[in-house]
């Protein structure tokens, strides 16, 4: 992560062709996407990322197991 007086950036790194350009681009595709829509209310947009919060807390769960 790099910053400086006005604001924080990460910066990932990968070799041309890797997987993990594809996955993060369709990760922030997909926030952007939810971020833009319009919400009757705040608990509607919960509920629209709910399962990918509840996948990274599975996962989590998982790594941390001994």
């Amino acid at each position: 992560m790099f910053g400086n007086t006005s604001h924080d950036v990460h910066l990932h790194v990968w070799q041309s062709g890797d997987a993990e350009i594809e996955r993060h681009l369709r990760f922030r595709d997909r926030k952007r996407r939810l971020a833009k829509m319009e919400w009757a209310t705040q608990n509607d947009y919960a509920q629209a990322k709910s399962p990918v919060i509840d996948q990274i807390l599975a996962r989590a769960r998982k790594s941390s197991k001994p």
